[in-house]
C-alpha cells in the first residue's frame, strides 16, 4: 500500500462496500434478475459470427407453395411420402418433421413404403396437456423422436431436451434419434396416452448456422429427372413443412425481425449440433458461482495496481469478459452469462472512483509542500515580482541570476508589463560571464477579475536548442544541395540517353561507311577519324551517366599516357594558342586498372582549370612516369597505400591558389571562380573518382607561379585497350528473319541498314504495337527493342511475344545502363540479352551473331 493511499478507514470502507456490492450481484443473478441480460448476449454472439461449418449430409425436402400447387391441397395424399420414399432409398435415415397422428386413407401404402425404406424416423409431439401424440403407424418406423422445443419467456428458442422420460419409458429427440439410429424401437405407450409425470433431460443449447442447409422441394424431387435416388446416397434427409401458413415457425436469434425460423429448419440445426457435438453447453451453477467469486477477487485486488487507469482499466476489462464470453460462446460452444462478470466490473470501477475520492481530500493536505518542493526542484528559473515591481518569490535555479544581464533584463520587462505596455511573450538572451543562451518567458499575473497581481518570469537555458538549431540550418543547406545535385544528375542522364541515340547513328553509319572503303586508304582513315570523335562522344555520355549515378563503373587495363594524348588533341582548340603545351607521358610504360571514361573525366577536369588558370597565357605541361609508394605519404586525399602506382602531375604557371582556399578546393560547389564561371563540382569529381580507384591525389600552389595537381593509380596488369583498327574489320552476317522495334526514325534506319548489309531480312516498327502485331501473325529469329518506348516499353512487347512464341530470342537496348532499367524486370536468361547506346556495327552483329548460334 502507498503511504498517503489504501489503508485506515478508507481501505474499511472499500472493502465493506465491495462485499456488500458482490453479494448482491450473487443473489439478483440466482434469483434470475440477469436472465434477460444474458439472453441479449447470447443472442448478440449468434448475430456477431452466426454461421459455422454445417454437414454436408443434411438435406431438407421441403412441402412449399409450389409443391402444393403441382401435389394438391393441404393435407396431401401420403401416396407421395410413400413415392418419396422409394426415391430415398440409398439415403442413410430419413427423419419427418410431420406429425402424422390422424389416420388416412393411404395409410397402408405409406404404411408399407416405411417398412421397405426401413430407416425412418417419424415425429412425436407433446401437447399442451403434456401428452405424447405418437403417429398412427408408429410401429412401421425404425425409430422415433419427439420435435418438442421449449421457449424461453421472451419467446425465443434456445434450448431442446433430447430425452422425454415417460414413466420407464425414453423418447429421443427426433435429432437424436436420427443421429443414433440404430434398430428398430417398440412404444408400447397408446398414440393419444396420457401420462402421469413427464420428465426432460439431456438439455443442449441450440446453436444456430441460419437458414444455410441445402433446401429440396418436393415436388422437384418426386420428379425423377432432377434429383435421381443416387442423389440422396448416403444423406440424412429432413422432410418437413415451409409453405406458409401450414408450418410451425419459431423465433430464434438468427430470424429476420417479424418472422421466424420454419420447424424443419430448426431441427436440421438441432440435428447438425448432434452430429458435430456443437450443440451449446451451460456451464453448471456451482461452477459460475465459483468462476464469478474468483473474477470478482482478482478484478478487485488489480484494481489496487491499475487505480491510476481509472475508467480505461474497468472498460478494458469488460471488454475482455465480452470477448472472452464470445469466443467460449462460438468457439467452445460453452455458455456462461456473462451479465453478473460485466455488473462486477461496474461495482469495482464504482468502489475504486468512491474510495479514490475520499483520498483526494488527504492529498490536497499534500499538495501545498509538494509544490514548493516542486518549485524548488525545477531546472528552469522562476521569478514572481509583486504589482509593485518587487520580487516575492523566486526558486532554487533563480538564484544565479541574481545579478548580470539578465537581472537587468527581468527589471525592465516587469517595469514595462506592470505600467501595460506590450512586450513580447519571450526573448532570448546571451550571457557571456555564464557561457549560456537563454530564453526569458514573461506574462502577467491576473485575478479572475482581471486585476493585476504580479509579474511572473521563466528563464530556461537554451544553449542545446541553440547549437541544434545552428546544426539544423547546415543540414538543411546541405539536403537544399543534394537535392540540386539529384536535379542536375536526372538532367544529365537524360541528356546522355538522347546523346546515345545521335552516336549510335554516327557510329553505326560511319563503320558502314568505312566498310564501303576499305579499298581507299585516304578516304578510310578521315572515317576512321569520324568514328573516334564518336567514341569521345560516347566516352562523354558515359562520364553523365557517371554523374547521374545510373552507370556503374567498369574497369579495364588502360594505358594512361595514351589516354592523356588523346585528351589533349580533343582539349587544344578549347585551350587557346596562347597556351604551350609540354608533354612527357611514356606511352606504353604501364597501364592503370580504371574506368577511361572516369579517368578522362580527371584528365578533362585538370587541363580545363589549369588553362582557366592562365588567362594571359602560359605553359601547361603534363608529366607521367612510375612511382613507388612505401605507404607513409600522406596526400590531399588521405595516406597513399604502399604499391606500385603511375603518376600524373599536371602544372600550370597560372595565378596560383591563396593558402586559405586551398584546404576548400576538394569540396562539392566550391569554387575559386568568378560567379558564374565555375560550377564547384570538377575537383569533387576529380577527388572522387580517384579514391574509388584506391589512388591518391595532392595539391601545390602558390600565388603567382602555378599550381601542379599530382594523381597517384594504381598499376594494372593486361594489355590496354586498343582504339579504331587502321583496317575495316569483317562483320559476320546472316540470312535470319529480326524484326525491329525502335521510335528513334533516325536510329532505326541506322539499325536497318546495318543489318540489312549483313544479310539479315529486318522488319522495322516504329510502335511497340505494331511490332506486337506483326510479330504475332508472323515467324522471326530474332527480336531487337527498344526498351523506352512511347506507347509500350520494350519489355511489354518481349512479354506479349513470348506469350505467343515462348522460344523467341530478345535483344533489348537502351541509352541507359542495364542497372537503370531495373524497374521493367529481369532479362530471362538465355533469351533475353541486353546491349547498351551507342551501337557500333562490329559490337552489333558480335553480338546478334551470338545470340543466333548460341
Amino acid at each position: 500500500m502507498e503511504k498517503n493511499g489504501f489503508h485506515g478507514k478508507p481501505l474499511h470502507r472499500f472493502l465493506l462496500l465491495a462485499f456488500l456490492s458482490g453479494l448482491f450481484i450473487v443473489a439478483f443473478n440466482y434469483l434470475g434478475f440477469f436472465e434477460g441480460l444474458n439472453n441479449y448476449f447470447y443472442d448478440l454472439y449468434f448475430r456477431l459470427q452466426p454461421t459455422t461449418a454445417v454437414n454436408k449430409r443434411i438435406v431438407l425436402i421441403t412441402v412449399d407453395e409450389e409443391s402444393l400447387k403441382k401435389l394438391g391441397r393441404w393435407p396431401i395424399s401420403r401416396q407421395y411420402y410413400a413415392e418419396l420414399l422409394q426415391r430415398l432409398k440409398l439415403a442413410d435415415v430419413v427423419g419427418f418433421d410431420i406429425l402424422f397422428d390422424e389416420p388416412a386413407k393411404d395409410d397402408a401404402v405409406f404404411r408399407a413404403a416405411i417398412r421397405r425404406q426401413g430407416r425412418v424416423v417419424l415425429a412425436a409431439h407433446v401437447n399442451r396437456y403434456l401428452q405424447v401424440k405418437l403417429p398412427v403407424f408408429y410401429r412401421a418406423a425404425a425409430s422415433i423422436g419427439h420435435v418438442h422445443v421449449d421457449l424461453d419467456v421472451d419467446g425465443e428458442a434456445r434450448y431442446v431436451f433430447n430425452k422425454i422420460t415417460m414413466g420407464n419409458r425414453e423418447l429421443p429427440s427426433l435429432a437424436r434419434a436420427m443421429a443414433d439410429f440404430g434398430g428398430r424401437a417398440d412404444y408400447s405407450v397408446q398414440p393419444s396416452a396420457a401420462k402421469a409425470w413427464l420428465r426432460q433431460s439431456e438439455r443442449m443449447g441450440i446453436n444456430y448456422y441460419g437458414d444455410v442447409f441445402q433446401r429440396l422441394a418436393l415436388s422437384d424431387v418426386l420428379d425423377g429427372d432432377h434429383f435421381p435416388p443416387a442423389f440422396f446416397s448416403h444423406k440424412l434427409v429432413l422432410v418437413g413443412v415451409t409453405a406458409p401458413g401450414l408450418e410451425e415457425r419459431y423465433s430464434t436469434p438468427v430470424s429476420v425481425k417479424g418472422g421466424g425460423m420454419p420447424g424443419v429448419v430448426l431441427q436440421a440445426t438441432i440435428l447438425n449440433n448432434v452430429l458435430n457435438h456443437s450443440g451449446m453447453t451451460r456451464v453448471p451453477q456451482w461452477q459460475a458461482l465459483s468462476l464469478f467469486m474468483v473474477f470478482y477477487i482478482v478484478t478487485l485486488w488489480a484494481a489496487f495496481f491499475f487505480r491510476r487507469q481509472g475508467l480505461a482499466f474497468f472498460v478494458t476489462l469488460a471488454f475482455l469478459v465480452f470477448l472472452f464470453s464470445f469466443v467460449a460462446h462460438r468457439w467452445f460452444y460453452l455458455w456462461m452469462g456473462p451479465a453478473p462478470f460485466l455488473l462486477s466490473c461496474l461495482s469495482g470501477f464504482i468502489c475504486i472512483w468512491v474510495l479514490r475520492l475520499e483520498l483526494i481530500s488527504r492529498q490536497l493536505s499534500l499538495a501545498n509542500r509538494e509544490w514548493q518542493d516542486s518549485f524548488d526542484s525545477m531546472t528552469d528559473a522562476v521569478f514572481i515580482y509583486g504589482p509593485t515591481g518587487i520580487l516575492v518569490k523566486e526558486n532554487s535555479a533563480a538564484k544565479s541570476f541574481r545579478h548580470g544581464i539578465v537581472a537587468d533584463v527581468l527589471a525592465e520587462r516587469s517595469r514595462l508589463l506592470i505600467a501595460g505596455a506590450e512586450v513580447q511573450d519571450k526573448v532570448r538572451v546571451a550571457d557571456p560571464d555564464l557561457n549560456k543562451h537563454l530564453e526569458i518567458r514573461s506574462w502577467r499575473r491576473l485575478d479572475e477579475n482581471q486585476r493585476l497581481l504580479g509579474v511572473m518570469h521563466v528563464v530556461v537555458d537554451v544553449t542545446t536548442k541553440k547549437l541544434m538549431e545552428i546544426k539544423e540550418a547546415a543540414l538543411q543547406a546541405q539536403l537544399v544541395t543534394a537535392q540540386r545535385m539529384e536535379a542536375i544528375a536526372s538532367l544529365a542522364g537524360g541528356v546522355a540517353h538522347d546523346f546515345n541515340n545521335v552516336l549510335s547513328a554516327i557510329l553505326g553509319y560511319g563503320e558502314l561507311l568505312a566498310l564501303a572503303l576499305s579499298e581507299q586508304p585516304d578516304l578510310y582513315d578521315k572515317v576512321r577519324i569520324i568514328l573516334e570523335a564518336g567514341e569521345r562522344g560516347a566516352t562523354l555520355a558515359r562520364q553523365l551517366l557517371l554523374f547521374s549515378r545510373k552507370k556503374q563503373t567498369t574497369k579495364q587495363a588502360t594505358d594512361l599516357g595514351t589516354l592523356i594524348e588523346n585528351m589533349v588533341k580533343m582539349l587544344t582548340r578549347m585551350l587557346g594558342n596562347n597556351i604551350e603545351i609540354a608533354l612527357e607521358l611514356n606511352p606504353g610504360k604501364g597501364p592503370i586498372f580504371a574506368d577511361p571514361g572516369q579517368i578522362e573525366q580527371v584528365v578533362m577536369n585538370l587541363i580545363v582549370n589549369a588553362g582557366d588558370a592562365m588567362p594571359e597565357g602560359g605553359v601547361l605541361s603534363i608529366v607521367v612516369d612510375e612511382y613507388t609508394a612505401l605507404g607513409n605519404e600522406v596526400l590531399n586525399s588521405g595516406r597513399l597505400r604502399a604499391g606500385r602506382y603511375m603518376r600524373m602531375t599536371v602544372s600550370d604557371t597560372g595565378e596560383g591558389i591563396a593558402p586559405e582556399q586551398l584546404g576548400h578546393i576538394f569540396e562539392p560547389f566550391y569554387s575559386t571562380k568568378e560567379e558564374g564561371r565555375g560550377t564547384g563540382l570538377g575537383l569533387a569529381t576529380v577527388l572522387r573518382i580517384i579514391e574509388q580507384h584506391l589512388g591518391g591525389i595532392s595539391v601545390a600552389s602558390e600565388v603567382g607561379l602555378g599550381t601542379s595537381f599530382i594523381v597517384y593509380l594504381p598499376r594494372g596488369e593486361g594489355e590496354a585497350r586498343q582504339g579504331i583498327s587502321a583496317v575495316a574489320p569483317v562483320l559476320p552476317g546472316g540470312g535470319e528473319k529480326i524484326l525491329l522495334a525502335e521510335h528513334d526514325s533516325l536510329l532505326g534506319t541506322m539499325l536497318n541498314d546495318i543489318l540489312s548489309s549483313l544479310g539479315y531480312n529486318v522488319t522495322l516498327k516504329p510502335k511497340g504495337s505494331d511490332a506486337v502485331a506483326f510479330g504475332s501473325k508472323n515467324n522471326f529469329d530474332l527480336l531487337i527493342t527498344e526498351v523506352i518506348m512511347p506507347d509500350i516499353s520494350g519489355k511489354e512487347i518481349g512479354q506479349m511475344l513470348r506469350h505467343i512464341k515462348p522460344d523467341i530470342k530478345i535483344l533489348y537496348i537502351s541509352g541507359y545502363p542495364e542497372e537503370a532499367l531495373s524497374r521493367y524486370g529481369e532479362w530471362l536468361p538465355g533469351k533475353e540479352f541486353f546491349m547498351q547506346k551507342p551501337i557500333t556495327s562490329a559490337v552489333l552483329a558480335g553480338k546478334i551473331r551470338a545470340i543466333l548460334d548460341d
